[in-house]
């Protein structure tokens, strides 16, 4: 007898173990260009850290923290936001070998006394968005409690309006992924709608223009500047994300990123 579709624990699972997959095999690319990391690191992605084994980093660490906090209070957002503080706190004390300058902060001030509703710290990091995958697997039928969990999260450590939208988009690609079990290249008009209904300022919606050109020129996203911000990253790491559902090893997956 065939299998089934995955039910909605499987997909919640997967969430959690690609994020780990994709965590350890990337780490030794972390920082490195492109033309770099295809010199040091030639051939097919594979585990290559240390005796052909790897490492999870923070970003597997705080999704972990956001899937266990989500379990502990699933219909209260105020009560998984205190959940994950107490998470990274915790985290904290176990001397992390790497941790974002401002979340790094923020669990200071959360140390402190502050509380989590004002503890984030202005800042348009990528943190919120790197572990808000789960969120979108969890309320991937929900957009009110979606949009609720993630702005907890985010607001834990970053304040910055642009690191709630990256974090949305992340979370909201997520949903879409597993509500319609995308598993092939998506159409790009809804991509591009995802995208613009998660921020209004003249900034994003002109990084979301940058993306349709890219899109429809079918340009490497090699070919945009390498930033730190969540919304000078999210419209291409998600594209990339939205086009590579079913290859996690080629060096040439569909979208070229």
């Amino acid at each position: 007898m065939m299998a089934g579709p995955p039910d909605r624990r499987d997909r919640f699972r997967g969430v959690l173990l690609g994020t780990a997959v994709g965590d350890s095999v990337g780490l030794p690319a972390e920082g490195l260009s492109p033309q770099r990391a295809a010199r040091l690191m030639p051939g097919r992605w594979r585990q290559r850290l240390f005796l052909n084994s790897g490492l999870i980093s923070d970003d597997t660490d705080h999704t972990v923290f956001v899937a266990q906090s989500l379990l502990a209070h699933p219909s209260s957002s105020s009560g998984f936001q205190r959940r994950l503080a107490w998470c990274l706190r915790l985290w904290l004390l176990s001397l992390p070998a790497d941790v974002g300058f401002a979340t790094l902060r923020a669990i200071f001030r959360l140390w402190l006394g502050v509380s989590p509703e004002r503890s984030g710290v202005h800042s348009a990091g990528n943190g919120p968005a790197m572990r808000t995958a789960p969120i979108g697997a969890f309320f991937a039928e929900r957009d009110d409690m979606l949009n609720s969990y993630v702005e907890a999260s985010t607001r834990l450590t970053h304040c910055d309006p642009k690191a709630l939208t990256g974090a949305l988009v992340i979370a909201r690609l997520t949903a879409w992924c597993l509500r319609e079990s995308l598993v092939e290249r998506p159409d790009s008009q809804l991509f591009l709608e995802l995208l613009r209904g998660a921020g209004e300022d003249r900034e994003w919606r002109a990084l979301v223009d940058d993306t349709a050109e890219a899109i429809g020129t079918d340009q490497s996203v090699r070919a945009f500047p390498a930033a730190s911000r969540a919304t000078s990253t999210t419209p291409f790491r998600s594209w990339c994300i939205a086009g590579t559902a079913t290859s996690v090893t080629s060096r040439r997956p569909w979208p070229p990123c």
